[in-house]
């Protein structure tokens, strides 16, 4: 069915566009998308919400990652920014 769409697209002069997340979000193409039972399926609805409730998982919001921080080649936290402080929190 995609590549009858595309194709009809194309036959009205669409541009094809193979790379929506990409400079140029117009044109005609197929999506990137990660469906499960027919829906897409988010990051957060196939990694965060699994371990929603775990006591020791929290999330925070309005905060900006800056550093993964490794021990050796494995990651043991990281640093973040919040409300102009520099905080960090390991795994």
């Amino acid at each position: 069915m995609t590549q009858v769409r595309v194709k009809a697209g194309e036959e009205v002069h669409f541009e094809r566009n193979t790379d929506f997340n990409g400079e140029r979000q117009a044109g005609i193409g197929s999506f990137h998308l990660t469906p499960k039972d027919g829906q897409r399926h988010s990051a957060a609805a196939a990694y965060l919400k699994p371990v929603s409730g775990r006591s020791s998982l929290s999330a925070e919001t309005d905060a900006r990652m800056t550093h993964v921080l490794f021990d050796g080649d494995r990651t043991m936290g990281v640093e973040y920014s919040k409300a102009g402080q520099r905080r960090s929190v390991g795994a």
